[in-house]
């Protein structure tokens, strides 16, 4: 449950400016279900038990939701369900199961006698299934929920009706216990307030909270769900979940309880309210200078071999020309906003890199100095310190009269099973500052980490 509402409150910040770009959900679910149960069955998979508590859960849903009329049957789904129960994602098929998917589809109405016929090898029932309910040729993305939403549609154009049913479909078949890492969705009772009441409330919450005008609102999309986390079922924690989706900045949200109430941090850790997306939104815009992210990404993708590689070990001249490019844009950034707070582009702006001078110790012998820092300051037997051969450079000319030799030193590509045999982090970086004219050591670092928000941190590591 942790691990969802982490990363639900992360995602609400994310989606309030990236908007519009769409995520693969049903892939990323598919991942997360295969790593729980390796993690929990030692890779064998099993059909896991309900709780008393869950099975009451599931009689209370299966007595909420009505009768529902589809143009595609129920039973088609619940039949996809039950194949994907028992036999996993399409992926994961033989062709004993996919012969059971053409029976579904003939019997559903989906394909005629004659197009079952021409179904009669498992690259003609593949090349069908990508075509209906893959992406972009892929079969990896096939599933309950990939099937789902090519026939109905995104789950946000919804009803709380079809919510609820998926939610007590998976429960009946098994997909779906308090062990999931998934939220259920039910059906409001006659003393809840109700969808339309619910709206109201989280549409004056958010346009309170961003200044918005009054119809600024009023040609957005509206997704509702009544839901709750799978492991925190309880009907009294059955809340609202609302999202308003528009063009541009056009995504909002805001939980509200059943008595009508906003919610927040501290009723739920992943229910932000609108004032609280609205902080951590500005905080996010204080900690990255996104326009500076930008123009250095695309320099990197313009310059650097393979794209993004790890600043330090790009060539000095790369190092000189994009730091000197976004020093006067990262200046002008931090005079426009007094809560600026992007610590790795404030060092870019007051810390300078150039070339080596003809006075400066060559790179070679400024390499083996801090080679030897490995055994004779770091305490690595000679098997550990051969094992860092990758190399970084910095020429940090801040201080003119005394430039520095900045060198990361890092472990060799592919060496990771050998280091963690020596008892070495395989993420382990070292870092030794020498001065440049004399070859005196004026630092040292060692670290598996750097805190992007610690000034210490970043000047150490940059």
């Amino acid at each position: 449950m942790e691990e969802s509402k982490n990363k639900q409150m992360i995602q609400k910040v994310f989606d309030s400016s990236l908007s519009g770009i769409q995520d693969d959900p049903w892939m990323a679910q598919r991942v997360l279900n295969k790593a729980r149960e390796t993690q929990e069955t030692g890779g064998i998979v099993v059909k896991k038990k309900l709780t008393v508590g869950f099975v009451l859960m599931m009689v209370i849903l299966l007595s909420s939701v009505a009768a529902l009329a589809w143009s595609l049957s129920q039973q088609y789904f619940e039949d996809v369900a039950q194949l994907q129960f028992t036999s996993g994602y399409y992926d994961d098929w033989g062709w004993k199961e996919k012969q059971k998917m053409v029976d579904i589809l003939l019997e559903h109405g989906l394909i005629t006698e004659t197009e079952a016929a021409e179904l009669s090898t498992e690259e003609a029932v593949d090349a069908y299934m990508i075509e209906r309910y893959g992406i972009n040729g892929r079969s990896d993305v096939i599933g309950l929920w990939s099937i789902l939403e090519t026939e109905l549609g995104p789950i946000n154009t919804w009803t709380l009706e079809q919510k609820a049913w998926y939610t007590e479909m998976q429960i009946e078949i098994g997909l779906l216990t308090e062990k999931n890492d998934d939220y259920i969705c039910a059906l409001p009772e006659k003393n809840d307030i109700q969808p339309d009441e619910a709206i109201a409330i989280a549409k004056a919450a958010i346009m309170e909270a961003y200044g918005m005008k009054a119809d600024a609102l009023d040609a957005h999309q509206v997704d509702i769900a009544f839901e709750t986390h799978a492991s925190d079922w309880e009907r009294e924690k059955l809340h609202y979940n609302i999202n308003f989706w528009g063009e541009g900045k056009g995504y909002y949200s805001c939980s509200v309880t059943r008595d009508g109430r906003i919610m927040d941090s501290t009723m739920d850790e992943s229910c932000l309210s609108p004032a609280e997306q609205v902080q951590m939104e500005r905080q996010f815009a204080n900690e990255n200078d996104q326009e500076a992210i930008d123009l250095f990404q695309q320099y990197a993708h313009k310059h650097i071999q393979g794209g993004i590689y790890q600043f330090d070990f790009w060539p000095l001249e790369d190092k000189k020309a994009v730091t000197d490019m976004l020093r006067p844009i990262i200046l002008e950034n931090m005079a426009e906003n007094p809560d600026y707070a992007d610590q790795t582009r404030i060092f870019w702006a007051t810390h300078f890199y150039g070339l080596p001078d003809e006075k400066a110790i060559p790179q070679e012998a400024i390499v083996e100095t801090a080679k030897r820092q490995l055994t004779t300051t770091f305490g690595l037997n000679n098997d550990q310190a051969a094992l860092l051969g990758k190399v970084g450079l910095f020429y940090d000319i801040t201080d003119p009269e005394n430039p520095l030799w900045r060198v990361t030193l890092r472990l060799s590509d592919g060496t990771g099973e050998e280091a963690m045999a020596l008892d070495m982090s395989i993420s382990g970086t070292y870092r030794v500052f020498i001065n440049a004219y004399t070859g005196e050591i004026v630092a040292t670092h060692y670290f598996t980490r750097v805190d992007s928000n610690n000034p210490d941190d970043i000047a150490m590591a940059n």
